[in-house]
């Protein structure tokens, strides 16, 4: 089953506690990584998905809170 994963989903100015929107799509052969701010390793590594197990990226648009991360 695919899930999706909110990852972050502040504004353009995240906090300590509120990082910018970012969320995962796991499916059973594919892991889509959509936008990408700051280093997304931890918070992957949190959910348990390896940063080497993503397969696909999906920019909505390139403001640097979307793709500061890549």
């Amino acid at each position: 089953m695919t899930k999706l994963i909110i990852l972050g989903s502040s504004n353009a100015i995240a906090t300590r506690n509120h990082e910018n929107a970012y969320m995962v799509l796991a499916g059973e052969t594919r892991t889509v990584l959509i936008d990408s701010p700051h280093n997304p390793l931890l918070r992957l590594k949190e959910i348990g998905i390896d940063y080497d197990d993503v397969t696909d990226l999906v920019l909505t648009h390139f403001h640097p809170d979307h793709v500061s991360g890549i």
